[in-house]
């Protein structure tokens, strides 16, 4: 009987046991809110999740902008996310970086494409600097940019346009104190700006090439640190350089070790040996303490590459048949613009030069009325004999103050097959006059300035220039501005420090040939 109790009572309980309920466990869940910035969208805006569930999400940017990253700081697109708490996040987008696509003419031969001048062309990106730019988006303080004195370029290869200047120091007066080399990372999208320390005071002019056959361009520069300042003095004139610019820009310096004002020059193969030569036109200003005047002021000097980055100065009496006799009779040749070209396509370079049109300010030195090419033959030699000059109708007889030419451009505008030359001309640095001359058959020129210009000259009153009056400038760039597969012209290397505005768009509409003035 006890047994039976005891079996009785144990299975009651286990019966009792069985029939209770487990308490169930709770869902959690948690909210991911999920939203777009500026510039974009994305698929899911998130919800009421379990915790622990993984949702995938993804962010579209909008065109012309890229996805930069969440708010969170991480930059999986598309992401997945496991919700274990309430969660919001952002979408960030940036806009794309504009990249560098050169819309210059190609229609070039290998040995001018490798001429400075078409180097710099050929990384215009398509407008020119002025006083506002400069004021706007590059500030180096108590220093200014000035239009001429800097170039672009991709210095590290990343596809993102860079720029390489000089600011002039303005305290207390320009050009009293030595400026600042100034390098502007991707100038068409962030400006990263870097400064670096310089002995110069004056910049007239850089060009690219690649002067030591490294694959990379380096920058030369020549300077006009002679010229009187703004305080009307005169600094000791200084050597010409070519720098270089490694990816961290770090910048090394090459060094010509001959003291010299420079108007101009210009960089290409001139002794067809496969090499970057550089012609330098002096200029000295005959008052600055280190300048000997016993030695003519202004006269061409060649600098042979050896391949390597090292150059030869070369005997100019040797190299310029005739320059002796010229400086014997007239102490100096003046040049104010300069380029190497080989003009009429024989593969060989040539100088094309002018000082100023008439010889209206360089009476008693030796300045060609007319712009001048001298023609090359590869031997890294030139006959100043050796000459077609280019006959202009647009300046001579015109009331222009001191016509001085200060560049030259180049393009076949009447594809003949044949390159047709292109001058800018400053009537006393006030204004400009533009010029065409047409190669109609090889060496002959015919210019048709007023026939391929509907205007082609700017002028105002030298110091009175107001509010409109456009600068003189010392380059001529051919763009295709409009993508409509012709060559318009765009003017570079802009002279001026500011006193009036200006117009940031002046260019030629290149019209079937015709170049209309838009400003």
């Amino acid at each position: 009987m006890l047994f039976f109790v005891l079996f009785f009572l144990v299975i009651s309980c286990s019966k009792e046991t069985d029939s209770e309920t487990p308490t169930p466990t709770p869902t959690v869940k948690y909210t991911l809110t999920i939203t777009a910035g500026s510039g974009g969208s994305v698929d899911i805006t998130g919800g009421e999740y379990e915790k622990g569930t993984s949702v995938t999400v993804t962010a579209d940017p909008n065109a012309g902008y890229e996805f930069e990253k969440w708010s969170d700081d991480n930059t999986d697109n598309p992401r997945t996310i496991v919700v274990n708490s309430n969660t919001s996040l952002e979408a960030q987008f940036k806009e794309q970086p504009t990249y560098f696509v050169s819309k210059a003419p190609s229609s070039y031969s290998d040995l001018n494409r490798n001429s400075g001048e078409l180097i710099n062309q050929y990384f215009f990106p398509g407008f020119y600097l002025t006083d506002d730019y400069f004021e706007e988006n590059i500030k180096i303080e108590g220093h200014r940019g000035f239009g001429s004195d800097g170039i672009f370029f991709d210095y590290d290869g990343d596809n993102l346009l860079d720029y390489f200047g000089f600011f002039t120091n303005f305290d207390p007066n320009w050009g009293v104190n030595t400026g600042k080399l100034v390098l502007v990372r991707d100038i068409l999208n962030e400006k990263e700006i870097i400064s670096f320390d310089t002995e110069i005071k004056l910049v007239t002019k850089f060009e690219l090439n690649d002067f030591n056959n490294d694959g990379s361009y380096e920058i030369l520069m020549a300077a006009q640190n002679g010229h009187s300042n703004g305080n009307g003095n005169f600094g000791n004139e200084i050597s010409p350089k070519i720098y270089s610019l490694d990816p961290l820009a770090n910048l090394t310096v090459y060094d010509f070790q001959e003291d010299m004002g420079i108007h101009d020059m210009s960089s290409g193969d001139v002794d067809n040996d496969g090499d970057i030569d550089i012609l330098f036109w002096r200029y000295n200003t005959a008052q600055a303490p280190n300048v000997d005047t016993n030695e003519p002021l202004s006269i061409p000097i060649l600098y042979l590459n050896d391949g390597a980055g090292t150059f030869t100065r070369k005997d100019p009496y040797e190299t310029f048949n005739g320059l002796l006799e010229i400086v014997n009779t007239s102490n100096q040749y003046v040049v104010l613009g300069m380029e190497l070209f080989d003009v009429n396509g024989d593969g060989f370079l040539d100088i094309v030069s002018g000082s100023t049109l008439n010889n209206t300010v360089y009476n008693g030195t030796f300045a060609p009325d007319y712009s001048r090419i001298y023609w090359g033959d590869g031997s890294g030699n030139f006959d100043l004999e050796n000459f077609t000059d280019l006959v202009d109708t647009s300046i001579s007889g015109k009331n222009f103050q001191y016509p001085s030419v200060l560049g030259f451009g180049f393009f076949d505008i009447d594809n003949n097959g044949l390159m047709d030359i292109f001058s800018t001309v400053t009537p006393d640095y006030a204004g400009f006059v533009v010029q065409c001359f047409l190669q109609k058959e090889d060496r002959v020129f015919e210019e048709a300035t007023s026939s391929i210009f509907d205007e082609y000259s700017l002028v105002h009153t030298s110091g009175n220039a107001v509010d409109g009056d456009f600068p003189n400038f010392y380059n001529i760039r051919f763009y295709d501005i409009d993508n409509d597969g012709d060559f318009d012209l765009i003017p570079d290397g802009v002279g001026s420090w500011g006193g009036h505005d200006y117009s940031d768009n002046l260019h030629w509409k290149n019209e079937g040939g015709i170049l209309r003035l838009n400003k």
